[in-house]
């Protein structure tokens, strides 16, 4: 039996380690979203003063020097720094790329 593949956004957030009240809120957040997605959002969460692991997308990894903590990625864009974004921009932006991905699932086949 041939496995299909699903597309699934990254979400990454950088955050203080331990976290800080909006570090943990951007978490929060972060994770409803996920339970409205079920099985289409991954959340990797990168704590500051800890090692970056090599999955880490380009994009999170340019930006490094000059994000604020707490700081939101969706598959390698900046989404927010320092303020929790407002849930209607994060799920705008997953639904895009969800939509982007079945598309180009559609058009190219997706095993």
């Amino acid at each position: 039996m041939e496995e299909t593949f699903k597309p699934r956004v990254l979400i990454e957030l950088y955050v203080a380690s331990p976290p800080t009240f909006k570090c943990k809120r951007m978490i929060e957040l972060s994770e409803e979203i996920a339970k409205d997605y079920p099985e289409k959002i991954k959340i990797n969460i990168y704590y500051k003063g800890q090692p970056i692991p090599d999955d880490a997308t380009s994009g999170f990894r340019g930006s490094l020097k000059s994000i604020g903590i707490p700081s939101i990625f969706i598959d390698g864009r900046w989404v927010a720094t320092t303020n929790v974004p407002d849930r209607e921009k994060v799920e705008e932006i997953v639904e895009e790329d969800l939509q982007m991905m079945e598309k180009y699932i559609k058009e190219h086949g997706g095993t």
